[in-house]
């Protein structure tokens, strides 16, 4: 059935002017005729030339166009039925310009950007984290570390501004001792500085800038002192590696790339990802056997059996397994069962041990919480 006078928008291609006007079409029309409001015929586009615009924006208000030397025609119509007209008599209206091998083009584009992703992220960034750890200055690096502290602390606060630091003297003046006792003559690149938080979560970690935090559930777990000095002394070899600044800036460079590839390229992007691998002390294998060797030496030096952070170790398998099979050499951190028997053959013989803490002070440690 024809169409007469349907309503439609005309763009002609040479200039940036629209024109209301007019349409018919019909079989028996051999074309379709655009005509001004008056009834005059401004043009008429052979149906073998119309074709439907994809990009029209509005399924109400379809767009055909045709191309003449070179400029492009555009007809906005008004009435979506027309189109039940024209499907029939335009042989080429659904036509798409895709050329052959197009698809296969963008499917081998595809894979190359996901290669060079991956590159950048496995390999180019923790390359250039690690050389850029050693421009960072002391005092940057701790700025940095106080920004993750933050993050940690709003994320797992659920956005609360409660200050969450347990902070009994009593409790800090022990935690202070065991510190001097580990670190004897030891020095580092910036202050040390180790908190306790109320929270009960078995976890303690180090951020940049020799900051170190300890889940005041961990606390709760370990049975002696000995058993969190060990964990000390392992969050210790990361800080005195430098391995927290270097994660940092992996995980920013890594956030800052993905979130440019999805179109979210924020400093609190970058904090937030940087945090979230603080919390699961996500370090490279290699750091965290380095980390417990360096742990082993120092808890000997300070006349702590290396065994004792084997202790920590069993008991966190028993709550939450250990890592086996082929999930073992995908894993950040080496299987617990591994790290257990390098703290115990780490352990000399005949070894003499001191308490690292009196009983007293220990139960100063476990209650440094109390007056939060």
């Amino acid at each position: 059935m024809p169409v007469t006078d349907s309503p439609a928008i005309y763009f002609d291609g040479h200039t940036a002017g629209r024109r209301e006007v007019l349409v018919d079409a019909g079989a028996d029309l051999h074309g379709l005729r655009i005509k001004s409001v008056e009834g005059k015929t401004i043009a008429v586009w052979r149906f073998e030339n119309i074709r439907l615009a994809k990009d029209s924006g509005s399924r109400d208000k379809p767009v055909l166009f045709r191309i003449v030397d070179g400029a492009e025609e555009r007809l906005v119509l008004q009435d979506v039925e027309i189109l039940d007209v024209l499907r029939p008599l335009c042989p080429q209206l659904m036509r798409t310009d895709v050329d052959v091998g197009t698809y296969s083009r963008i499917a081998k584009w595809g894979v190359a950007a996901v290669a060079a992703l991956g590159l950048m992220i496995f390999v180019i960034i923790p390359m250039l984290a690690n050389t850029l750890a050693g421009f960072i200055s002391p005092a940057r690096e701790a700025a940095i570390g106080r920004g993750v502290i933050n993050q940690i602390e709003w994320l797992l606060n659920e956005g609360s501004d409660d200050d969450w630091t347990c902070t009994d003297p009593a409790g800090q003046a022990a935690l202070n001792a065991m510190m001097a006792r580990l670190m004897q003559d030891r020095k580092a690149d910036y202050d040390l500085d180790v908190r306790v938080v109320d929270h009960s979560m078995v976890n303690a970690f180090a951020v940049p800038g020799g900051h170190m935090v300890f889940m005041h559930g961990l606390i709760d777990q370990a049975e002696t002192p000995e058993e969190v000095a060990a964990v000390l002394a392992h969050e210790l070899g990361h800080v005195v590696a430098r391995d927290p600044i270097r994660m940092t800036l992996r995980a920013a460079g890594t956030a800052g790339l993905l979130s440019l590839a999805i179109g979210d390229a924020t400093g609190g992007t970058i904090i937030a990802v940087a945090a979230d691998q603080a919390l699961t002390s996500s370090f490279s294998r290699e750091a965290e056997a380095q980390a417990d060797r360096f742990a082993h030496q120092m808890l000997i030096d300070a006349s702590v059996p290396p065994s004792a952070l084997s202790l920590m170790f069993d008991r966190l398998r028993d709550e939450h397994g250990d890592v086996e099979g082929i999930a073992e050499h995908f894993a950040s951190h080496p299987a617990l069962g591994d790290r257990i028997a390098a703290a115990v053959d780490a352990t000399p013989k005949d070894f003499v041990s001191k308490p690292i803490l009196s009983d007293q002070e220990w139960a100063d440690l476990r209650g440094i919480c109390d007056d939060n």
